[in-house]
């Protein structure tokens, strides 16, 4: 389990600047909520070469949907991962992984800083292969 810190980090998102034309100076609340993960994963040697893995992971909600901006997506919240390892030899192995985040969805019913709702969507899929070579 891990916790992160949001509350305290990023409370209002300020946008500002000066021009000949006029000053900018923007505050948007973000009032973000600290965030919890919780996260389980397995490993198993199925032969001396290979070894396959698969995990979890989901976390608490930051934002509320009401401070949504469309600049900004929703936070993914569920990951799901699985990867195998083969050794090729004493110093070398070959890894691949996937993992999917899944979508989460939020929407901003509010024209607090919108001037019509917002619908956020998000997914993503992650690929990684690797050679490592020990020495």
């Amino acid at each position: 389990m891990s916790r992160v810190f949001w509350k305290d980090a990023l409370k209002d998102i300020k946008v500002g600047f000066t021009s000949d034309a006029g000053d900018v100076d923007l505050r948007l609340p973000q009032n973000t909520k600290d965030q919890t993960i919780v996260a389980i994963g397995a490993s198993y040697a199925a032969t001396q070469n290979v070894t396959l893995r698969a995990g979890y992971s989901q976390a608490t909600q930051p934002f509320n949907d009401e401070g949504l901006l469309a600049l900004i997506p929703a936070v993914l919240k569920r990951h799901a991962t699985i990867g195998i390892s083969y050794q090729v030899s004493k110093s070398g192995r070959f890894d691949a992984a996937y993992s999917r985040a899944l979508e989460n969805s939020m929407t901003n019913q509010s024209a607090f800083n919108t001037s019509s709702a917002v619908r956020s969507s998000i997914a993503q899929d992650n690929f990684v292969f690797a050679y490592t070579h020990s020495f």
